[in-house]
């Protein structure tokens, strides 16, 4: 479960409008929800806000916000 701290570091690394870039990120690695289709942008804002747990893609999530992030701290 992501916590407020995870969300605050998402939301500098993506943006207020992280969803997007989130789905596209997701899409290029091929995670899929359960039937196999893209997440829609409700189901990002659901699994980043704490509402809905999804270990898979809170992990590649908060990697891709850490890898950003520490490209614009060099």
């Amino acid at each position: 479960m992501i916590n407020k701290r995870q969300k605050q570091k998402i939301i500098k690394a993506f943006g207020n409008n992280y969803s997007q870039p989130i789905i596209l990120l997701l899409n290029r690695a091929k995670i899929t929800n359960r039937d196999g289709n893209p997440y829609s942008s409700e189901s990002i804002r659901h699994i980043v806000g704490g509402n809905r747990n999804n270990e898979r893609v809170e992990k590649k999530i908060l990697s891709a916000a850490e890898k950003k992030l520490s490209k614009t701290r060099v």
